[in-house]
């Protein structure tokens, strides 16, 4: 993950790169910098007691997998930091060390997900989950326009009569964005809220 918390994605983002009739978004890079200070912090809290601790085998196991684990998410954020999420007609793609595309005629499912870090709920981060039949994308709330990508998601998954989860469209209400079939006629439609 890229950051800990949800940046709200309707205050402060930066507008697309347009190309080509494309809108090019990508990490901020506050969050990528607050990913790797956590990344840091935790390095150092496990490299002390390993380093001037002496620990035991038992100890030097379980803190050397807690240190790969912060290191895993380390390189994580860097992957992330070097991807950008392309939005254009034909679908939605990653550029980066590993690139993937989903054109939206392959579009298979979407699935909002949010993560608390509190137990109230009122921390967190929302990862977006696009399927397509030969690969898959996922999306972390960090992103400048996070919103706005997953406006366009929804309502291509909508315009191909894919089923959203309960979660999904729980999901969806912080971020403005409503779900559902228009009254009276069978086809479906995504709605902001903010709009209305």
């Amino acid at each position: 993950m890229t950051g800990g918390a949800v940046i709200n994605p309707t205050d402060g983002q930066r507008e697309p790169v347009r190309q080509n009739g494309s809108r090019i978004y990508r990490y901020p890079r506050r969050a990528l910098a607050a990913a790797y200070l956590r990344t840091a912090a935790g390095l150092i809290m496990i490299g002390i007691p390993m380093v001037y601790g002496n620990p035991g085998t038992v100890a030097s196991v379980v803190l050397g997998g807690i240190a790969l684990a912060f290191m895993a998410y380390g390189m994580r954020t860097w992957l992330r930091g070097m991807g950008r999420v392309r939005l254009d007609t034909d679908g939605i793609s990653i550029s980066g060390p590993f690139p993937a595309a989903v054109p939206w005629h392959e579009l298979s499912g979407a699935k909002l997900s949010y993560y608390s870090t509190r137990r109230d709920s009122t921390g967190g981060w929302m990862q977006l989950n696009i399927s397509g039949t030969r690969e898959k994308l996922t999306i972390e709330s960090t992103l400048d326009g996070f919103a706005d990508v997953t406006r366009r998601v929804i309502a291509e998954t909508l315009a191909r009569d894919i089923e959203l989860s309960a979660s999904t469209h729980n999901n969806l209400r912080p971020l403005g964005i409503q779900a559902g079939h228009s009254s009276g006629e069978s086809q479906q439609r995504v709605t902001d809220r903010r709009r209305i």
